[in-house]
């Protein structure tokens, strides 16, 4: 069992929880677990049963697909603390849609298919701000469908960069801003959906004009307004 106070002030400071009745918070924390997850260690596999929502509390969680002839995988997200998972299969009782993978050591806050389907039912606001993300997560699988359809390698990789970039600065929009993110190469071609040499010349690309910078496993954004041509975004 989560210690109680810990658990209260965990829950409040996230966004799906924080519309949420004091009375009900404190129950629910008096039910909520924290599972710590490894880095390196999935959380589950694609077609699993799954009888948890998770919320990440601490750490990074990769969001992903992977074909089972080759191996090429499809990375759909990385989750930061505040961000859940893991309740598509708590509505449908289907298996996992996607696999899951700590990408640093991780705590998760855990809870109960009985107690995910008596939020949905008893709170508004919890309800509402599921379905908000429900929402959210398939805009972003109709633009990745899109984009592997229409755009260049050059657009789903710039697009991918100023994702992330708005992800970390809590903002859809860049305004001019330098950020810098945290994601190899590898990553950004699993998300981008093509290889990761590929990945690599066109990052060296956009080092020569000056579009970003990039070192270890971070890329600094030095022109938002060139990486938003790119990107081919509006």
């Amino acid at each position: 069992m989560v210690m109680y106070s810990q658990a209260v002030a965990t829950l409040h400071r996230i966004s799906i929880f924080s519309g949420m009745r004091p009375a009900d918070l404190r129950h629910l924390a008096a039910i909520a677990r924290i599972h710590r997850v490894p880095k390196g260690v999935l959380v589950f596999k694609k077609k699993m049963a799954g009888n948890h929502l998770f919320v990440v509390i601490k750490g990074r969680i990769k969001i992903y697909s992977e074909l089972e002839a080759g191996g090429r995988r499809k990375t759909f997200a990385f989750l930061e603390p505040g961000d859940f998972f893991g309740e598509m299969t708590l509505l449908d009782k289907k298996g996992r849609s996607l696999s899951a993978q700590a990408m640093a050591d991780t705590e998760l806050l855990t809870i109960s298919r009985r107690e995910f389907q008596n939020l949905i039912v008893q709170e508004p606001t919890f309800t509402l701000s599921v379905m908000k993300t429900l929402i959210g997560r398939l805009r972003q699988a109709n633009e990745e469908i899109e984009a592997l359809t229409f755009r260049s390698l050059y657009g789903r990789v710039c697009r991918k960069i100023m994702e992330l970039a708005a992800k970390d600065a809590k903002d859809k929009k860049l305004n001019g801003r330098v950020l810098t993110i945290n994601v190899t190469h590898a990553e950004l071609a699993d998300m981008a959906g093509t290889a990761r040499e590929l990945v690599t010349k066109v990052m060296s690309s956009l080092r020569r004009m000056r579009v970003v910078v990039c070192q270890d496993r971070t890329i600094k954004i030095l022109s938002n307004s060139k990486l938003k041509e790119l990107a081919q975004v509006e």
